[in-house]
């Protein structure tokens, strides 16, 4: 078992040990999953130590959205195939974009741990750590994958985030502009710097990031709405945030800098009323966070 090579997915043939298994393959390449399925079941009824068709059922419950199998096939595969790098791999994956952060840690530590060399993982830890609270971790993590070489616009956004998290700010904008080197129409990075560069004191230069992205999005129009008011032009500024609130009327902090504006224009009624809206926005984030940490940690099997 240990010199095969698995593949992900409709990849390469894979010598499967049974004719079930060899025909799920098959029924794989013509991208009949429902065939592959039950044939990959079949081969496990067989000869419960196929490792490979326990990793490919895992594969295709996680498409079906069926997560209790897909954990349970994956650690089976893992547990035949200990060695095979794909497995923790596509593991770590499925893992990380569920949110079991606990597990995704442990198993790309594992990975970090066994190809030291490979900064996917590092990165992929990095998302972890920070997505699980642990910023500073995540920045160490971020760092060492980002020193191997060959980084992605991606991976330096992920940077910038950690360290504007822990108000290392020039850090951030080093990141944010380093990605930004790489692509520079990349629409989260021209974002995040032109918050970033709001957040310090800079609203020319946000406003001109504002500006480049173009965008007719809630977002887009709040934050060019911040840069004009803080250049004090409050009238543009006032039709930037109103078009912002028609698009997000739920984003708490577009009725905050509304309830300022209007505060600063003498319209104190007005104020007034956004800034209760603003707290009551404020409060119902605050009660859904709650809820979803009670489900993380009743969902995450690492726990």
């Amino acid at each position: 078992m240990g010199r095969l090579l698995l593949a992900c997915w409709f990849g390469i043939s894979l010598p499967l040990q049974s004719d079930p298994a060899t025909d799920a393959k098959k029924a794989l390449q013509s991208r009949d999953t429902e065939l592959a399925l039950r044939l990959f079941q079949e081969a496990i009824r067989l000869d419960p130590a196929n490792g490979e068709a326990h990793y490919y059922l895992a594969l295709l419950y996680s498409r079906k959205g069926l997560e209790r199998e897909t954990v349970g096939h994956f650690l089976r595969a893992l547990e035949l195939l200990p060695d095979e790098e794909v497995i923790w791999s596509e593991y770590g994956k499925w893992l990380l974009a569920q949110r079991y952060l606990t597990e995704a840690e442990r198993v790309y530590r594992h990975l970090c741990k066994a190809h030291p060399g490979n900064k996917d993982y590092w990165i992929s830890l990095g998302q972890a750590l920070y997505e699980g609270g642990s910023p500073i971790q995540a920045l160490e993590s971020y760092d060492r994958g980002l020193g191997l070489g060959r980084p992605q616009p991606f991976d330096f956004y992920l940077a910038g985030l950690a360290a504007r998290s822990l108000a290392r700010l020039d850090e951030a904008r080093q990141n944010f502009r380093k990605g930004l080197e790489l692509e520079p129409s990349h629409r989260e990075l021209n974002y995040q710097m032109a918050e970033l560069l709001l957040h310090t004191g800079a609203p020319e230069e946000s406003l001109a990031h504002w500006q480049r992205l173009g965008e007719e999005s809630g977002r887009g129009r709040y934050g060019l709405g911040v840069a004009l008011m803080r250049l004090g032009r409050l009238d543009e500024a006032e039709e930037q945030l109103k078009q912002a609130l028609r698009l997000i009327p739920d984003a708490s902090r577009v009725h905050y800098q509304l309830g300022v504006l209007h505060a600063r224009t003498g319209r104190k009624e007005q104020s007034d009323r956004f800034f209760e809206r603003f707290r009551e926005l404020e409060q119902a984030e605050r009660e859904k966070k709650k809820t979803r940490v009670s489900k993380s940690l009743v969902k995450d099997p690492g726990r």
